[in-house]
């Protein structure tokens, strides 16, 4: 079964790498009367004898461990270096939406904080009494994180009900 669907997948995207090198002008790229698909990591070509020969893998979109499914083929050696590679960023951005909806994570995510303009680079994260920034030293020139917190507590004394406070989240 699983050999049927990574063949399906092959000569469903063996035509379409086709089509789109036609597109960009580099048609004769690849030898003719012989179907190839890339791996959409690496983009290396591969022949159809690579899915009997293992070198075309199922990949889970995203990770399997954050929710993903089985949706397209990746060399093995990308599908084997995928988890250190990729994973990691997909964790940490179902940690971003999860954040976003106002929900615990138990980790924090990494944030640049801006009071009136001034940025500082720290991490975020949701608590049971709700959320807590921190700056991080070393992340930051001294000078403009000593401004981000002076601009922070002027804030604070003014009873100001809406700041001018936003923070990003970085997921990359």
């Amino acid at each position: 079964m699983t050999m049927d669907k990574r063949l399906r997948w092959f000569d469903e995207g063996a035509p379409k790498l086709r089509q789109v090198l036609e597109r960009l002008g580099l048609g004769d790229v690849l030898p003719a009367g012989q179907d190839f698909y890339a791996c959409p990591c690496c983009l290396v070509a591969y022949p159809r004898e690579a899915v009997s020969a293992g070198l075309l893998t199922i990949e889970d979109v995203p990770p399997k461990s954050v929710g993903g499914r089985p949706l397209l083929l990746t060399c093995k050696r990308c599908n084997n270096t995928a988890g250190a590679d990729f994973d990691p960023h997909a964790a940490t951005r179902a940690d971003a939406e999860d954040f976003m909806r106002g929900r615990v994570t138990g980790r924090p995510l990494p944030v640049t904080s801006h009071v009136d303009g001034i940025p500082l680079r720290g991490t975020a994260q949701w608590t049971e009494s709700g959320v807590q920034i921190f700056g991080i030293p070393k992340q930051n020139d001294p000078k403009v994180q000593a401004a981000h917190i002076e601009a922070l507590d002027a804030k604070v004394e003014s009873g100001n009900p809406r700041p001018n406070h936003s923070f990003t989240i970085h997921t990359l």
